[in-house]
């Protein structure tokens, strides 16, 4: 919806009507964390916070879940973890192990076709005569679609 110019409701922004405290607003947990006195949590307070909740027993996260000053993300992470647990996956864990970890290396492995050569250094030559050849033969199936 657009502001209209002769709409007498609210406040119409220009370079001489701009607000006192210019600049993108700060987020909500910004504002909890100014007025609670909180720090951030880092990255490296958070994976440990994952890895010790990981090396914990059943019990130990049950009276962790019973705590009201539990903060969300915990209970969030506790909660994926059982639910995977009673339907017998290990989506989670696999998630949480790779953002701690790092996932795997995943190799790929790379069929040439018959008849091309594969080599690590080749001469201008080898190199356009591969082009032509490939070229003749991208051109021979566009004939056979195009008819």
């Amino acid at each position: 919806m657009r502001f209209e110019r002769k709409n007498k409701c609210g406040n119409r922004f220009s370079s001489t009507n701009q607000p006192t405290k210019n600049g993108r607003k700060p987020g909500l947990y910004k504002k909890i964390s100014s007025k609670n006195g909180d720090k951030k949590l880092t990255k490296k307070a958070y994976f440990n916070t994952i890895r010790w909740i990981m090396e914990r027993n059943m019990t130990e996260i049950d009276s962790i879940l019973r705590y009201k000053d539990t903060p969300i993300f915990i209970q969030n992470i506790i909660q994926a973890i059982l639910s995977d647990i009673k339907m017998g996956k290990t989506t989670t864990l696999n998630q949480l192990f790779d953002r701690l970890l790092g996932k795997p290396k995943q190799f790929q492995s790379i069929e040439v076709p018959k008849g091309i050569e594969c080599r690590k250094e080749m001469t201008e030559e080898q190199i356009l005569r591969e082009f032509k050849k490939l070229h003749e033969e991208f051109e021979k199936s566009n004939q056979r679609v195009n008819t």
